[in-house]
């Protein structure tokens, strides 16, 4: 009888963690639950065979009477997989190892590439595409570093799981030892902060970065503030107050731009005379100004948040597709604007009139260290840049038809401290979620992309530089043969970590040789079945086991052998 059920019968309670939904395309095992057949060892030992049993089911999930069972196996017994685990191959190095998720060309985790079989990786470049409709996919390979692609699997049904669910594998495809994890994308807009759960973020890294981030001199401010009262919602990184508008963050309310529009942007911070104008709005500029200073820059008066005028800001906005960095030639300069707020500059404390911050309207994007950043937001729109007024923008309202701009992102920072700043040279950079569709904008086809680099394997002068021949292993040592939990035919040593050729020689402590073991193959172990040349039972005893390997080295290894002849 089996320690446990291979699947439960079908009266039985699922087992905690028992998957009852999807495909699984691998698994991880580190023991055996039959150490009997292996020495006693419940450990896997690299050349050693273990069988599995596969065994399909299908899990009812609405189940009601005792006879509609919820385990249903299939008309088929299964079948029986054989395994045989290998260490790596003397000489061998690995930039990539099992169990490691490749980063895309994105932030997102709409592809997801995980490392299964480190050892047949290929130096090569993947590029994952949408088909229309955005349902299905294709894997496309280049092995000269993106001059040409070949396709290398076509049609796949990408996953499509609510937020906060552990996708299966049902749309993954395994390929040169890498398992390409597919799902849809069901967030939009700023990519989550990575502080959060990653099945809820489907993100890995923030949606945002600042370069050096040593010189970052700004963060989300603490309070919306009342200029956007009870509408209110939550940023999409919180980290940085940034959000692409809609119902569920900001002010509540949309951008007329559709969310698969959205690209990478960055911010690239300068000098004031360097950078580029921005369309300047005033926050209660029907009220009275807040500070003699202020009234210079209020050129007009209007209800919430009114057009004034444009003015340089220190930076350039630009658009990035499918860029490593913003100095690629599909760069796009486009259009922002800033708020200023009209609400109290300085306060008395302690007797003493001190700047607060509240407001500030000085023609300048310049967010204080106020809770609410004196409401200096940044919107970043889509349209191409120009230095000259566009009354698409200058006849509008940015509060009350705020959702007829095309307002890509919008900023709410406050300053860190009062002497921060940034430097010259800084660069700001905000990523979006990837709609998973085949095209996001038109003429712009979608694609993930991901490198691999191929491992060495077997290369002697490593193995000799590295001294890797003292990794080489036998199991078991000492050996056993008359423990009752070992089973006759399974009765050997095996030799691990060995190179691609070599040759092991069993000596009696006496100089005598018993075994002559060649090897010249890609396998990292040698199994000696406890035989001598004439194919004899050898006697207990002590070993010298010297193994040669052209071009490294040797290698001795003691070995006690006690059997029950």
């Amino acid at each position: 009888m089996l320690p446990y059920f291979v699947v439960p019968f079908n009266t039985a309670l699922a087992p905690a963690g028992f998957p009852n939904t999807g495909i699984f395309r691998s698994l991880s095992l580190t023991k055996t639950a039959f150490p009997e057949e292996h020495n006693g060892n419940s450990d896997f030992i690299s050349g050693h065979q273990y069988k599995f049993a596969v065994i399909p089911y299908a899990y009812r999930t609405n189940a009601q009477m005792k006879e509609e069972r919820k385990i249903i196996f299939g008309n088929g017994m299964g079948s029986i997989i054989s395994v045989i685990p290998q260490a790596s191959l003397a000489g061998s190095d690995f930039t990539l190892h099992n169990g490691d998720t490749l980063n895309t060309n994105r932030k997102d985790l709409g592809v997801m590439p995980i490392i299964i079989d480190q050892n047949v990786l290929k130096t090569a470049l993947y590029r994952v595409v949408f088909n229309s409709p955005d349902t299905s996919y294709n894997i496309l390979r280049s092995e000269n570093k993106g001059i040409t692609f070949d396709t290398i699997s076509k049609n796949k049904k990408y996953y499509n799981a609510p937020l906060g669910v552990s996708a299966p594998d049902d749309s993954s495809v395994l390929i040169d030892g890498i398992l390409f994890k597919v799902q849809k994308m069901l967030n939009k807009g700023v990519i989550r902060d990575s502080t959060v759960s990653r099945d809820s973020t489907q993100a890995r890294y923030n949606g945002w970065q600042y370069l050096p981030f040593e010189n970052r001199y700004l963060k989300s401010v603490d309070s919306l503030g009342a200029g956007l009262g009870s509408f209110s919602r939550p940023f999409q990184s919180r980290m940085m107050g940034i959000s692409f508008p809609g119902a569920r963050t900001y002010s509540g309310m949309g951008s007329v731009l559709p969310a698969e529009r959205l690209k990478k942007i960055v911010i690239e911070f300068s000098d004031t005379a360097d950078g580029q104008k921005a369309y300047r709005y005033l926050n209660r500029s029907l009220l009275p100004p807040e500070d003699p200073s202020f009234v210079p820059f209020i050129i007009r008066t209007g209800p919430q948040f009114y057009y004034q005028d444009m003015r340089k800001v220190p930076f350039k906005v630009y658009e990035i597709t499918d860029a490593s960095d913003s100095t690629a030639p599909n760069k796009r300069q486009i259009n922002c604007a800033f708020l200023e707020t009209n609400d109290s500059l300085f306060a008395t404390v302690n007797g003493q009139r001190v700047e607060v911050g509240k407001g500030k309207i000085d023609g300048k994007w310049d967010p204080t260290t106020f809770k609410t950043g004196g409401l200096e937001h940044l919107y970043i729109f889509n349209s191409d840049y120009s230095d000259s007024a566009n009354s698409f923008y200058t006849t509008k309202n940015l509060r009350t038809q705020q959702n007829t701009f095309d307002i890509m992102y919008v900023w709410c920072p406050k300053k860190i401290n009062s002497a921060s700043n940034f430097k010259s040279g800084d660069k700001f950079y905000i990523y979006p979620y990837t709609v998973t569709r085949p095209v996001q904008a038109t003429g712009t086809e979608l694609s993930y992309e991901v490198s691999s680099i191929a491992p060495t394997l077997g290369n002697s002068e490593l193995a000799s530089t590295r001294n890797d021949l003292e990794k080489i292993r036998a199991v078991p040592n000492p050996f056993y043969g008359f423990n009752d939990a070992q089973v006759i035919e399974n009765r050997y040593i095996t030799f691990t970590r060995l190179p691609v050729t070599c040759t092991i020689k069993i000596f009696t402590l006496s100089g005598n040789i018993v075994e002559k073991i060649s090897k010249a193959n890609d396998e990292s172990f040698v199994i000696w079945d406890l035989k001598n040349f004439d194919n004899g039972n050898l006697a207990s005893g002590v070993y010298i086991a010297l193994i040669e390997a052209p071009g490294i080295g040797e290698k001795f290894i003691k070995l006690a052998v006690f059997t029950s002849e």
